[in-house]
């Protein structure tokens, strides 16, 4: 599909915005990436499985991987699909999970040791408040905020499975939590709701259906009191990773 084609079936105002930012001779290379199927990504759970023993199963089950150089623990599928992935014990029992390599940096740049003080303050559905407890070794404090109460559900399940001790998770919204946690902790992640710009794609029109300005601008300006938030709740020296698709 050509990138002229690509650019017909996506939001007009969208295509518009990625003119505008990016230079004329990469736009071209910039539309195909939303017609590109993407490979299923996942990483070990390290809290139930070491990579050695992960290793030694995917060769007993057939599964075929390709290593990710920056993250030992992060693995693309080749061969077979997700869909008989996730009939594994290794899935069923969340030894294994599904994430994007993308969504794993967060967690890597924050970099929490296991005598931290951590707060993820958007943590639904739990794939980056999970990897932070597998980084700490079920150590330090964790404390993970989800506003949405589905979602929060989702992320309780996604603790339970890989068993996470280490975190605290609060149905709430997270805007007024500094009251309570001034200045309290060594790390905090923002990954911060977004517009979802970054998971278009034209194989799946649901991903960019319900995408407007005014969309935009809300989230725009939910991101910037959530950075705001993060940093009072941040001990002086302390680290923020702020990250966001769009």
């Amino acid at each position: 599909m050509t990138s002229e084609e690509i650019e017909k079936k996506l939001p007009r105002k969208f295509v518009e915005k990625i003119k505008k930012i990016f230079p004329a001779q990469l736009i071209p290379d910039i539309l195909k990436t939303f017609a590109i199927k993407r490979p299923t990504t996942f990483r070990i759970n390290t809290l139930k499985i070491s990579r050695r023993e992960a290793l030694e199963e995917f060769r007993r089950l057939g599964i075929k991987v390709k290593e990710v150089l920056w993250y030992p623990d992060a693995f693309i599928l080749t061969s077979p699909d997700l869909q008989t992935l996730s009939f594994t014990h290794l899935y069923q029992e969340g030894k294994i999970y599904v994430q994007n390599l993308s969504s794993m940096l967060p967690p890597l740049l924050l970099n929490p040791q296991s005598e931290d003080k951590v707060l993820d303050l958007t943590a639904a559905p739990g794939s980056k408040t999970t990897q932070i407890s597998a980084l700490m070794h079920n150590r330090g404090e964790v404390i993970a905020i989800e506003k949405d109460k589905a979602r929060f559900e989702k992320l309780l399940a996604n603790m339970r499975l890989q068993g996470v001790e280490n975190v605290k998770a609060y149905n709430r919204d997270g805007f007024g939590i500094w009251r309570e946690y001034f200045e309290y902790f060594d790390k905090v992640l923002v990954d911060a709701t977004c517009t979802s710009e970054g998971r278009f794609n034209i194989l799946r029109p649901k991903t960019y259906r319900y995408w407007n300005q005014l969309k935009v601008k809300r989230m725009a300006k939910k991101q910037k009191g959530l950075i705001v938030t993060g940093f009072k709740c941040l001990k002086p020296e302390g680290s923020l990773v702020y990250s966001t698709c769009t």
